[in-house]
């Protein structure tokens, strides 16, 4: 007698785990939750979508203004919210800095903007410069 064995009969067709499993950036726990932090731009990697919830919450940050010598700088923008659906793929981040000071001394030093920060199809716009004196320090 002959047999056929087909490795991939006992797989599951769907995720093998009830919850988002990725990694990525600095992990921590908190409560029942892990925590990816990215300080520079990175991969946050899916490995496994979740059966049971496939959702991720997520809070980007971008970068602050550099202060002009005649104004601050902005504060870089920020979003957050909970309910995005992830897959199991390679979700790029881009971490923006902050834009340099305007230096000290003279009326034409503006603060350079910030940059912006993404994950996946979300984006959280760069605080402006300061302003400079001679052009009205304008806000950041």
């Amino acid at each position: 007698m002959s047999y056929i064995i087909n490795p991939y009969r006992f797989a599951a067709a769907g995720p093998s785990c009830d919850y988002v499993e990725a990694t990525g950036g600095t992990v921590t726990t908190d409560g029942d939750y892990k925590v990816h932090t990215f300080t520079g731009s990175g991969t946050f990697q899916v490995t496994c979508a979740g059966s049971t919830d496939d959702e991720v919450r997520y809070l980007v940050v971008a970068g602050g203004g550099g202060g002009g010598n005649h104004g601050g700088g902005g504060a870089g923008g920020y979003r957050a919210a909970s309910g995005f659906a992830v897959t199991v793929q390679s979700y790029t981040i881009t971490v923006g800095g902050g834009g340099a000071g305007g230096a000290s001394g003279g009326y034409e030093n503006q603060g350079g903007d910030g940059s912006d920060s993404v994950f996946s199809t979300i984006t959280s716009d760069g605080g402006g410069g300061g302003g400079a004196y001679s052009n009205g320090g304008r806000d950041g």
